[in-house]
């Protein structure tokens, strides 16, 4: 099994695949994984999806103006960590949430305290789940999107694999949306970003493919492995193969 190589391993799942697991009910089978995964290596989870989750809940549409994403963020953050709790508390595992800004992430103290906090966590057996604050950010202390804080968690945790769960298989020569003969980067070391498209909504998420590209870089710039790989089937994170995802190595 490709992952069981692995022994501290951040995972991050995007809105769209995590809206997708909980309407199909296979959120479950996730946490599932999770707990497979929790057996042979540390794990932590960074998780997108709290306006996404609101949004559903109050069949609200997609927000433009920050003060509604800030609001919604907050009423969605509680509805998520619900969600996530009630799923671990059937497997008898406790979880931890963290809430962080780019404030967090580039300080050095807070950095700190939050590999103490991480490792007080994992004394307790309990998993982290860690969030960007969206409901205090703005554009000056925004991470922007939670590829890239999953990277930066990795590194601050010194983690040896990042997985990120999204709806694609993984990143491709060409768009595979357009062109049906788009060919699967099955290993690569850094990709060079053109930086005007790194920023790509989808409906639900705020990144796009070149984020998790940006993620990916930042693996192998720091000394760790990345995968970026379809989150939607039953068995995310231990069916994973060569082959069949993007290897950042």
């Amino acid at each position: 099994m490709f992952i069981s190589k692995y022994k501290n391993i951040v995972v991050k799942i995007g809105s769209n695949t995590l809206v997708h697991l909980i309407e199909n009910n296979l959120f479950e089978n996730f946490i599932e994984e999770i707990v497979t995964v929790k057996q042979f290596a540390n794990i932590t989870i960074v998780t997108s999806g709290a306006i996404a989750t609101a949004r559903k809940s109050m069949n609200f549409p997609k927000p433009i103006d920050i003060s509604q994403k800030q609001a919604l963020s907050s009423i969605g953050q509680v509805q998520l960590m619900h969600i996530y709790y009630q799923a671990f508390a059937k497997k008898a595992i406790k979880m931890g949430q963290i809430l962080l800004t780019n404030e967090d992430i580039n300080n050095p103290k807070s950095l700190k305290n939050l590999q103490s906090t991480i490792s007080s966590l994992r004394t307790l057996n309990a998993i982290p789940v860690i969030n960007e604050n969206d409901a205090i950010s703005t554009d000056e202390i925004k991470i922007g999107d939670n590829d890239t804080l999953a990277a930066h968690v990795s590194c601050a945790i010194n983690a040896d694999l990042l997985v990120i769960l999204t709806d694609v298989n993984g990143v491709y020569d060409t768009n595979p949306h357009t062109n049906l003969q788009a060919r699967i980067i099955t290993h690569t070391g850094v990709i060079k970003i053109d930086n005007t498209q790194i920023h790509s909504e989808t409906e639900f998420g705020s990144g796009g493919i070149m984020t998790k590209i940006k993620a990916g870089n930042i693996a192998i710039e720091n000394g760790f492995h990345a995968v970026i790989i379809n989150g939607r089937s039953t068995q995310p994170l231990t069916s994973i193969k060569e082959g069949y995802c993007t290897i950042f190595s």
